[in-house]
């Protein structure tokens, strides 16, 4: 008789295992099917830019429409060069040229052998920016 008492509580220990394990697996899956039909949270900051990217990534995959061909042009020009005239500059200027022949030639007749910079207070060689002060 011992035994049989032994018999029954065992297997009620083990019908209330069985009964707390069938309740929590239903619980968690009510809570599984729950989570999967919640609609979808907000977006965050990555998953936009994701979705510009693509959006970006797909426009630009696309080719260009060539443009349109021009019309051809019909306007006729107000001053055809036909009937422009060659002038030719006055007189008097060309009169001038002919007196002042030196004074236009004198850069190219500079002689002196003197470097630009040596009419400067300081020579480029003496200036050395890791010498100065910031």
């Amino acid at each position: 008789m011992h035994i049989a008492k032994q018999l029954v509580a065992y297997v009620a220990v083990l019908a209330v295992v069985l009964v707390g394990l069938g309740l929590g697996l239903s619980r968690a899956v009510e809570k599984a099917s729950e989570f999967s039909q919640r609609p979808q949270q907000k977006q965050t900051l990555l998953d936009r830019r994701i979705e510009s990217s693509r959006e970006i990534r797909a426009a630009l995959s696309k080719p260009l429409p060539a443009p349109e061909p021009l019309q051809p042009i019909t306007a006729k020009l107000a001053h055809p060069a036909a009937s422009r005239v060659a002038s030719r500059e006055p007189a008097k200027s060309r009169l001038k040229r002919a007196r002042l022949p030196a004074a236009l030639n004198a850069m190219a007749m500079d002689n002196s052998m003197d470097p630009p910079w040596q009419a400067l207070s300081y020579a480029p060689s003496a200036f050395d920016r890791s010498t100065q002060p910031f």
